[in-house]
């Protein structure tokens, strides 16, 4: 097995993480170096679908919370919540969708009518 030191810039950082949605200091040393080994030879982290295969590959224990817990603890951002309401259209949860994301349903509404998270106290 071959080792790379990799030097994420700024521009990479924010590019993958608004892809993703995922902060980078969420994720263990170990995914992050599986998630670049494979991201290196993509261009565009932000395109949803090269966002998806990725997602795929990082098995995160930290990132199994509801969306909105993981965004006030700062370890993702608006993006990934994306990525939790495929989770939950792949998964067998009984939870309905709002309850999955950890909002009530009437942030979940405000959230579907103007695309706007609560406010993180």
């Amino acid at each position: 097995m071959r080792h790379a030191e990799v030097l994420l810039e700024s521009y990479n950082q924010d590019a993958l993480e608004k892809g993703l949605g995922v902060k980078m200091h969420a994720i263990s040393h170990e995914q992050l170096g599986k998630l670049l080994s494979h991201a290196l030879g993509y261009v565009d982290y932000t395109d949803p679908g090269i966002a998806n295969e990725l997602m795929k590959l990082l098995d995160e224990p930290e990132l199994n919370k509801p969306f909105f817990e993981l965004y006030k603890e700062g370890k993702v951002n608006e993006h990934y919540i994306d990525h939790a309401i495929e989770k939950w259209h792949e998964s067998s949860s009984e939870l309905e969708l709002h309850e999955y994301l950890g909002l009530t349903k009437e942030q979940y509404a405000r959230y579907v009518e103007e695309d706007k998270l609560p406010d993180i106290a």
